[in-house]
């Protein structure tokens, strides 16, 4: 039934923006699928008050593959992966969040390798123990046993804080 609702888009009643595009979403199905949507269009907040959600902190892509996600439980193309944990993370989807982190593991390749890394690091920073610090191991043997992504990983990892140091 969802999935009905996000692909005719009949009845919405909040907007998400994002870098000068909007997406039509339902408050409803929303605020079901994550605490954080809920907390927000349940408050007084701009959000609540103005049905309008603003995310900065993502590409339009990878919010509208989040918003699929919400209303469909799919999984986006490998390469949005990274960023679609980040979102779904940061807005507590919890089921989305888990099953795009073990998508990245298995399927891991240059194209991903570093902004998963970055992204399991981060999750088992945040976390006390358990699956993703086995992730992290498994990850680091990967990396490993393949010298070319390795060199790769290293690489961005570099340029990014060149381009870090270059700012400050």
């Amino acid at each position: 039934m969802a999935h009905q609702l996000y692909q005719k888009g009949k009845f919405t009643d909040a907007v998400i923006k994002c870098s000068g595009q909007e997406f039509n979403v339902h408050r409803a199905v929303l605020a079901s699928t994550s605490e954080v949507f809920d907390r927000m269009f349940s408050s007084s907040m701009r959000e609540g008050a103005e049905a309008v959600v603003l995310i900065e902190d993502a590409t339009p892509e990878a919010v509208e593959a989040l918003i699929e996600g919400m209303y469909c439980g799919k999984l986006p193309e490998k390469r949005l992966l990274p960023s679609f944990w980040h979102l779904a993370s940061k807005y507590l989807i919890e089921d989305l969040a888990a099953a795009a982190m073990r998508v990245m593991y298995e399927e891991i390749d240059i194209s991903i390798a570093t902004d998963f890394l970055l992204a399991l690091r981060h999750h088992t920073q945040n976390e006390d123990a358990g699956s993703g610090s086995e992730m992290w191991s498994g990850l680091l043997q990967k990396l490993e046993s393949d010298k070319a992504m390795h060199r790769r990983v290293l690489e961005e990892l570099a340029d990014g804080s060149c381009k870090r140091l270059k700012r400050s």
